[in-house]
């Protein structure tokens, strides 16, 4: 079985001398910024401090508070774990992960070996967040596996295979791309077909190709289309039709970009 790991979420919590609750509703790494407090994990009490790592599981309420003359300031990392199922075990049509719900490590303190780095990725996290992560989620993904690795290296001492689980489904895809590159072809298409979330698919794909699908998916077209234009007669429209695109107004554009 492997895992396969989205981010959710990232929030900044401070905390005043009363109690404050909340319900975490997806798996969740706990980091004191700064200050001193107490924190509870369904009535589990820990004292809190600067470089503090704590793990909680969904489904849970926490209850924090910062200590008398301290300020508390907390970052959760929420994030979602797929879990990888094998082929005979699942239902034809379905696809190859399905999220898990159930706890993954106990709830409570983490002791990590490299405190100053995992600050570092929890403010660049936040500062992608900020900055809209949607132009970087490759980015936001990575920066997620690695605080991981550094949290849970036991769960992780073969990270490779974990973050790599999918190589037979994206060269299945790539052959796909090249076989049918004159038909339409979506993402969420190939994604299914190779049984993964869309998401993942886009993210596995560039971290095997260097590339976006899309970009990949233009490069064998314009590739076709240069061999077209270079060995036959046929007209830039017709050509364009050969390799999957409308006309050839369109196909012109896409070798300006390539």
């Amino acid at each position: 079985m492997r895992d396969l790991y989205q981010m959710n979420d990232i929030e900044r919590l401070s905390a005043g001398n009363d109690a404050h609750r909340r319900w975490i509703d997806a798996y969740t790494f706990i980091v004191a910024e700064e200050g001193k407090g107490e924190l509870r994990i369904d009535g589990l009490r820990m004292l809190v401090d600067s470089g503090t790592v704590l793990f909680c599981n969904p489904g849970r309420m926490i209850e924090y508070r910062t200590a008398p003359g301290s300020g508390l300031l907390l970052d959760l990392i929420a994030f979602r774990i797929f879990t990888s199922r094998d082929q005979e075990e699942r239902p034809a049509g379905q696809a190859a992960y399905e999220e898990r719900r159930s706890p993954w490590l106990p709830d409570g303190k983490l002791y990590p070996e490299s405190p100053y780095r995992i600050g570092m990725l929890v403010k660049e996290l936040r500062a992608l967040r900020s900055n809209n992560a949607g132009d970087e989620p490759f980015r936001e993904e990575m920066l997620l596996y690695e605080l991981l690795h550094l949290l849970t290296p036991g769960r992780h001492a073969d990270s490779e295979p974990d973050i790599r689980p999918s190589r037979k489904g994206i060269e299945l895809a790539i052959d796909y791309m090249h076989k049918h590159y004159r038909e339409e072809i979506s993402r969420d298409m190939l994604a299914h077909m190779t049984g993964f979330h869309p998401r993942f698919f886009s993210m596995l794909f560039k971290r095997e190709t260097g590339h976006s699908f899309s970009d990949y998916l233009a490069r064998i077209r314009i590739d076709r289309a240069k061999e077209q234009l270079l060995l036959t007669g046929e007209s830039l429209n017709d050509i364009a039709r050969n390799v999957g695109y409308a006309d050839g107004f369109y196909l012109s554009r896409k070798f300006n970009d390539f």
